[in-house]
């Protein structure tokens, strides 16, 4: 039986189908000490292969969209009007309670957490 790399097993839990596309573009967004725009995805990707052009923007849209859905990668809005992201830390940057209906923005959370009102 073949192992599970780690990016594949993590894109798995996140009930993500691990593609070729999503592995690299997976990794090459964990890598990233900063905030990256699709351009800067796209770009990346076409200098290290100039023989494998056949990822469009729309690939890389759908890729990077579907792990902002997941709570994989976060938006960036950093002034310059152009939509950036980053790699989430931890395991999910948005959770809903269950007691009650607040909504809090959390980061590096790696286990549940219980909303109390009063």
């Amino acid at each position: 039986m073949i192992e599970m790399t780690k990016a594949k097993k993590t894109l798995s839990e996140y009930g993500i189908r691990p593609t070729e596309m999503r592995l690299k573009i997976y990794k090459y967004l964990k890598r990233k000490r900063y905030a990256v725009s699709l351009f800067d995805i796209k770009k990346s990707f076409l200098e290290k292969s100039e023989t494998n052009k056949t990822a469009n923007k729309t690939t890389f849209f759908r890729v990077v969209n579907l792990f902002l859905e997941k709570g994989i990668v976060h938006q960036i809005d950093d002034g310059t009007g152009i939509t950036k992201f980053a790699f989430s830390k931890g395991r999910a940057l948005l959770k809903k309670a269950k007691i009650c209906t607040c909504i809090f923005i959390v980061s590096n959370v790696t286990g549940p957490f219980v909303c109390k009102t009063e």
